[in-house]
């Protein structure tokens, strides 16, 4: 299991309108804010071991405690839907 496709997933958000208005409006780089003044924040692109360190917290820790509370019916759901998107799949167990 890795989170590849939920970064898939943010990096297409940021380069549709919307995310590259929140881009450019949170770090005041690649256009101009039309919110208002734009922030300071300095965009950071993940290394491959930042990568990895999110695929071993996201399926050791987050999936597997959610899918606990979540039950067997719910996880098979998320499984089928958006864990086949994601290329995740959550165990109850």
């Amino acid at each position: 299991m890795t989170t590849e496709g939920a970064w898939r997933t943010t990096v297409s958000s940021c380069s549709r309108p919307l995310g590259n208005r929140l881009r450019v409006c949170s770090t005041g780089q690649g256009g101009t804010c039309s919110e208002g003044k734009p922030g300071k924040l300095v965009e950071v692109k993940p290394t491959d071991a930042d990568r990895k360190l999110l695929d071993k917290a996201a399926q050791e820790e987050v999936l597997k405690r959610w899918a606990k509370r979540c039950g067997a019916d719910c996880v098979k759901l998320w499984n089928d839907s958006a864990g086949k998107v994601l290329g995740m799949t959550a165990s109850g167990s």
